[in-house]
């Protein structure tokens, strides 16, 4: 051959021909070699040099080949009917070269000729067993008719098989360990999808999705912490474009927000995802989230089944992507093939609680594609579908099962270290729900900022035989105490907290608004009034009391602190403190100011009723003092109370407030 024509073949080698309207489009995997279609300029030409080759050297076997992989780029049906008969005349002139069969096969497989495609690749490996890309795409038109439906357990099968034997023969070709990891995924088997997992981002340290193979097994197998740590890794190696489709969280919104949500500039956009995840974190006081990994592998699971490069479709924009977003991979999959004229359903079957729920898909223009029915003879099925989709809420497999876990979680602040505010917390735990048999349990906490930033996290084990023990409400309580210090901000924030412990394992969440006071500096200041819990002879402790309830007839101990009295010419600060105790909606916190405001527009507010009223004068030669009390509460009858503090500086002239609420209920056994 000359070598101006040699050179012009190794060139068709590399490109495709130009064509306008491609149908079905040109992919990648229909080419043994890789071709870059942004390289067309010059195709025609490369196709007239190898005609022109092909009248000089017409026995050319490899010219033929060459010519049926430029005719088969084109895409259409002309050109692939040229590349049959292009490729079936290198065969006839060389029937032994096993690639020709593989090139044969895919000139089919793209005309959508699947069982003679499939013919033509196990005649490549007939004649040589070691034949990869005969494997390689053999596997991938198993693998690609199992995801049509994903309901053919043989096919999922074979394609593991095919996979496997062409990874055998070369370990580094990408879309083999990818492939070959995502179905052994769908098969459970965890360790061979994490080794091929390690594998690829050994080999491609650059793909993302050998990242989020690595992170579905983490998840699957409640690693959490390596699981976001494969996240992290994969979110920046992807696209912007990539990027954005794992972090839209517009699918979880109600759809009149979805707009707005869409309408958000890069910056709000991220501001509101961060927020949104925090707001639907089911274990707040920790870093992970076990609700948003499950989130990413729900979008890459939808990314990698169910996009149809040959039809145009992202698995995110199909039907069957936002069923899988909203309530994962579902237990059953059942497949109606129907008539066969009006297209196949499948059925994906969900159980929701003590309910099942099932959606319809069907492929309704027999391309492959199954979707909401929109024939009106299938409406009945297309209703129930949307209405599902719009209706259920999401549905998570994380965090993991815990046995139920109550907890009662109360804070009083006073002045820490310096200038420091320190929080006081205690927990009550029943004692019936805690595991004493050598178990140690967790605590994490965290608190965040007004804009839900985190501000401060802790970890704390502890022992549950090292736990104060109180009997209220006919349970033995066990206490855990803990102080948290914190710059004096005075700040909105809130705080969340959870403990795991047990066998089997048990978990109580708790979350609460949290206003951080300044108890520093020159002004007047009291501290939060602390409820605290008496021994059994009725001695009251420093222990914060989780539970403020209490019996008729009972003893309240009662205790604060105030700061920052200012002194007399006689070097004595003065005060006057006057208590209060009134009745008590028992709503606290923004829906009780919110009944309160309601009623005060209304003039319909009652005033409280004041049950208790006490005065009194005190002197200290200090500037912060603190007072402790013992309040008979005999005398109220059972229902919610708010105790009133008053501190007034007679030297300077200033007051300040607090109050708490607790309740009053009847005597065990009256």
């Amino acid at each position: 051959m000359p070598r101006s024509l040699l050179a012009i073949s190794i060139i068709a080698l590399f490109l495709a021909v130009s064509c306008s309207g491609m149908h079905p489009p040109t992919l990648d995997d229909d080419f043994i070699d890789t071709y870059d279609f942004e390289l067309r300029e010059c195709a025609a030409d490369t196709i007239m040099a190898l005609e022109k080759a092909l009248r000089a050297e017409a026995d050319d076997p490899e010219l033929f080949r060459m010519l049926a992989v430029c005719y088969r780029a084109a895409g259409t049906p002309e050109s692939r009917l040229r590349s049959m008969n292009a490729i079936d005349r290198a065969i006839e002139l060389d029937p032994d070269n096993p690639s020709y069969h593989v090139e044969r096969g895919l000139t089919l497989y793209a005309r959508q000729f699947t069982g003679s495609a499939c013919r033509s690749l196990e005649r490549a490996i007939d004649l040589d067993p070691g034949c990869f890309q005969a494997w390689y795409h053999r596997g991938r038109i198993e693998k690609d008719l199992y995801l049509k439906n994903m309901c053919s357990d043989r096919r999922l099968d074979d394609a593991i098989k095919y996979y496997r034997r062409a990874n055998n023969i070369y370990g580094r070709h990408e879309e083999t360990l990818f492939d070959l990891g995502l179905l052994n995924y769908l098969k459970e088997r965890f360790d061979v999808c994490a080794g091929c997992a390690r594998t690829g981002a050994e080999y491609y340290p650059e793909s993302y999705r050998f990242r989020l193979l690595s992170a579905c097994v983490a998840l699957h197998r409640t690693r959490f912490e390596t699981a976001g740590a494969e996240f992290e890794s994969a979110l920046a190696l992807m696209d912007g474009e990539t990027r954005y489709m794992y972090e839209d969280v517009s699918l979880l919104l109600p759809i009149d927000e979805r707009d707005a949500y869409q309408n958000f500039d890069e910056r709000n956009r991220a501001d509101f995802n961060r927020k949104f995840w925090i707001m639907n974190d089911p274990t707040p006081a920790t870093a992970l989230n076990e609700r948003r990994f499950e989130h990413y592998i729900r979008i890459f699971l939808t990314e990698s089944l169910l996009t149809n490069e040959r039809l145009g479709l992202d698995g995110i924009e199909t039907a069957r992507g936002r069923a899988l977003v909203s309530y994962g991979l579902p237990p059953s999959i059942l497949l109606d093939i129907g008539s066969g004229l009006d297209g196949s359903f499948v059925v994906w079957t969900y159980i929701h609680g003590d309910k099942m729920f099932l959606l319809f898909f069907q492929d309704e223009f027999l391309s492959g594609n199954y979707h909401i029915p929109i024939d009106p003879r299938f409406h009945d099925y297309a209703m129930i579908t949307e209405g599902i989709l719009q209706n259920i809420k999401q549905m998570y497999t994380f965090p993991i099962e815990y046995g139920y876990m109550p907890v009662s979680v109360e804070n009083v602040q006073f002045r820490g270290t310096g200038d420091e505010t320190r929080v006081d917390l205690a927990l009550a735990i029943p004692d019936s729900t805690l595991d004493f048999r050598d178990a140690e349990y967790e605590l994490d906490f965290t608190l965040f900022d007004n804009d839900w930033k985190i501000f401060l996290t802790e970890k704390i084990f502890f022992d549950p035989d090292t736990l104060h023990r109180f009997e209220k409400t006919s349970v033995v309580w066990c206490v855990f105490p803990f102080s948290i210090e914190l710059p004096p901000l005075q700040l909105e924030s809130s705080f969340a907290l959870e403990i795991i412990g047990g066998r089997p394992p048990g978990r109580a969440v708790y979350r609460s608004p949290l206003t951080i006071l300044d108890l520093s500096g020159g002004h007047l200041s009291l501290s939060g009034i602390r409820f605290s819990l008496q021994d059994e002879d009725g001695t009251c402790t420093a222990l914060v009391d989780p539970l403020p309830s209490y019996e008729t007839g009972s003893s309240l101990c009662i205790s604060y602190e105030i700061y920052n009295l200012k002194r007399n010419e006689e070097n004595l600060a003065r005060y006057r403190l006057t208590w209060s105790v009134t009745s008590s909606s028992g709503r606290d916190g923004p829906s009780g100011t919110w009944a309160w405001i309601t009623a005060s527009v209304r003039d319909s507010r009652p005033e409280p009723h004041v049950y208790i009223l006490s005065s009194i004068e005190q002197s200290t030669d200090a500037t912060a003092t603190s007072d402790a009390m013992m309040l008979d509460a005999s005398s109220l009858e059972p229902g919610m109370y708010m105790f009133m503090l008053e501190i007034e500086d007679l030297v300077a002239g200033f007051r300040v407030f607090g109050k708490r609420s607790f309740k009053i209920i009847p005597r065990t056994g009256s």
